[in-house]
């Protein structure tokens, strides 16, 4: 949907993911960003 300075936001199916744009992700962000793609 949109870039911006440290965050990507995506659309799946009505429902915006909203991941951060780093090396690295910490475990429990990773975590909840597939629990809220599961959901959408």
């Amino acid at each position: 949907m949109r870039q911006g300075g440290g965050h990507e936001v995506y659309g799946l199916n009505g429902a915006r993911l909203i991941v951060p744009r780093h090396n690295e992700i910490a475990e429990g962000t990773a975590r909840d960003i597939v629990r809220a793609a599961e959901g959408a």
